[in-house]
Formats: C-alpha cells, structure tokens, sequence
C-alpha cells in the first residue's frame, strides 16, 4: 500500500517542480521610451524636452511616465521637471501583434526642481493624462518597439 502512494506522490512532485516557477517574459515585458509629449502633437512652446516612458511589467501591470522639463525662464513653472505617473492597468499581448490595455487608470502629477521653490509640488491627482482600455497593434525589432495605433501610438527603444 505505501509503494503504491509513494510512486505517484514522487511523480507529482517532479511534475509540479517542472511545472513550478516563472516561466519567460513577454517580449514587450521592460521599459520603452522616446522624446515625445505624451497628449500632444507637437512640443509645447514652454517646454523645452519631454521622455515618454511606457513600463510593461511582468505581473501585467502597465505604467506610463510623462516628464517634461519647462522652459528654464517661461512665466510658469520655469525650469520645472514636471512627472506626471499614470497606473492602474493591465495589458496583455498575442501573437497578431495585439496589445490589450485593461482597467482604469488613475494619474499623478509631481513638480520638483523648479526655479521659484514655491512652484514645486508633491505627487497629487491629476486627470489630464489618463490611459484608455482597448487593443493597439504594436510590433517589436530588436530593442524597438513600435505602437502604430492607439494614444501611446509611436517609437519607442528600450531602456
């Protein structure tokens, strides 16, 4: 009787630590970013640079960061470094070249290193750069990835 629990119990167990663990990543799993304003077509006339970074992590969360670095003398904000951290979502991808967002997001924004001490602030809600759910084709080349519809539509290296 206990030979014949032992065996299946020893195949179980070499089965589930075969099958245990994490597995691979998704290819899109990283951090990506390029030089844009995400929200606007062009750069503002206030701002003197911008990175987008979109985060795709492997618990398949998404998190998307917006700084922008204000014009060192503009009448508002000079020489801000203005964060703005959307989270909240969850993506996940096919082998079409699909890639879904999920959820709600919810958005920060935070100001620091600014010239006038008075204009920086700390994390707080903000609204203007929500994410919306739904499904974006995308296509990865070495270390680009390249979004071609959606908000976040664009090229990206990753980082």
């Amino acid at each position: 009787m206990m030979v014949r629990i032992a065996v299946p119990l020893a195949a179980l167990l070499v089965f589930s630590l075969g099958c245990g663990g994490k597995g691979p990543d998704d290819p899109i799993t990283g951090t990506w970013a390029n030089g844009t304003c995400f929200g606007d077509t062009s750069m503002p006339a206030d701002i003197q640079s911008c990175k987008l970074s979109v985060r795709f992590d492997a618990d398949l969360s998404v998190t998307l960061i917006n700084s922008r670095q204000s014009m060192p003398a503009t009448a508002v904000n000079p020489r801000c470094n203005a964060v703005r951290t959307v989270t909240g979502m969850k993506y996940s991808t096919n082998s079409a070249g699909t890639l879904t967002l999920t959820g709600s997001s919810t958005s920060t924004l935070e100001r620091k290193d600014c010239a006038n001490v008075a204009d920086n602030q700390a994390a707080m809600a903000d609204t203007r750069d929500s994410l919306n759910a739904g499904a974006l084709k995308y296509s990865i080349a070495d270390t680009k990835l390249t979004i071609t519809s959606g908000q976040i539509a664009g090229e990206y290296l990753r980082q």
